[in-house]
């Protein structure tokens, strides 16, 4: 008994720096989420996958959180959408 709480400890220990980095992004993207995309033109947004401008042009979503349940936008895209945002 005491071996197994001791390896749910060590479990926990291992894993803290992953879980709390999740976490993190979470936190950032619940913060994001309903950022608009209103007036974006996503053909002059850099560093975005051809599959995802050709989506997001089709789709016209409404927000960050929206473009992020496109099937074929990655989450790469969505930084770089992130990026272009702020950059504005």
């Amino acid at each position: 008994e005491d071996s197994e709480v001791i390896e749910q400890i060590e479990i926990q220990l291992k894993y803290e720096g992953y879980i709390n980095s999740m976490l993190d992004q979470v936190k950032i993207f619940e913060e994001y989420e309903n950022l608009p995309l209103s007036n974006i033109k996503f053909t002059q947004v850099p560093n975005l996958s051809t599959e995802a401008r050709e989506k997001l042009e089709k789709i016209k979503p409404l927000s960050l959180g929206q473009a992020s349940r496109i099937s074929g936008v990655t989450p790469a895209d969505i930084l770089a959408l992130l990026t272009y945002i702020k950059k504005k």
